[in-house]
């Protein structure tokens, strides 16, 4: 696997969510492709799932512990989803491209948060950290001008500014994993009532399906 930069989460983020796990999946040597068979039947089966739930994924006891953290930062959880309850709400969920639908599938089917971007973009190590307030953000819709990070919430941050803002809410244009990303890293996120045990068989899972899918990918899994 290539040198590339690395993913740290700095103390602060556990000040703010004590119970806070979680995993990151580096992937080298994936050749992307639209969405196919195999991953629509992928999605397919976590949309029966998600759809099973008994009360809704809002009522989801991990969609819940999520709201309550993000109402510590100061985010109202009805205005600002997890990425997975956003997904999980949707119906069906959009097809994008094989790595995304692949880690969508398992975030539903888990009832996880994960983010999956290229890991080429980066400009250097990225940290999750609570944000300054001056931090750029390209949010995946924008063309334009930049946001800014508002100070507090948790961000993912490298050196050309945020990748992710209110911790797993939003994701950056500059950092999308498109059909030329040949190289990303998925991150798992989770707090109680999830343990790091179930936070490691999500993450167990997406490493088998990305061999699966491409044999010869080189991974790297790591606990945060």
């Amino acid at each position: 696997m290539a040198k590339r930069f690395r993913l740290t989460v700095d103390p602060s983020i556990y000040e703010l969510a004590p119970s806070f796990t979680g995993a990151v999946l580096y992937v080298d040597g994936v050749q992307n492709a639209p969405s196919d068979a195999w991953s629509e039947a992928l999605l397919a089966h976590a949309e029966q799932l998600v759809e099973s739930l008994p009360s809704g994924p809002d009522k989801h006891p991990h969609m819940q512990a999520w709201a309550d953290v993000y109402r510590a930062f100061g985010a109202k959880p009805k205005r600002y989803k997890n990425g997975c309850l956003a997904l999980a709400r949707r119906a069906p969920v959009p097809r994008v491209n094989a790595l995304v639908d692949t880690y969508n599938a398992l975030a539903m089917k888990h009832m996880v948060p994960i983010g999956g971007e290229d890991w080429d973009s980066l400009e250097s190590d990225l940290v999750r950290t609570r944000a300054r307030g001056d931090e750029p953000f390209l949010g995946n819709e924008s063309d334009s001008v930049p946001e800014r990070a508002t100070e507090g919430e948790p961000v993912w941050v490298d050196a050309a500014g945020v990748t992710t803002r209110r911790f797993n809410w939003r994701q950056a244009k500059r950092t999308r994993i498109t059909l030329e990303t040949r190289a990303a890293y998925f991150v798992f996120d989770a707090v109680a009532p999830y343990s790091r045990a179930q936070v490691e068989s999500g993450a167990a899972e997406l490493l088998s399906l990305v061999h699966e899918r491409w044999p010869g990918a080189s991974t790297d899994l790591v606990s945060i």
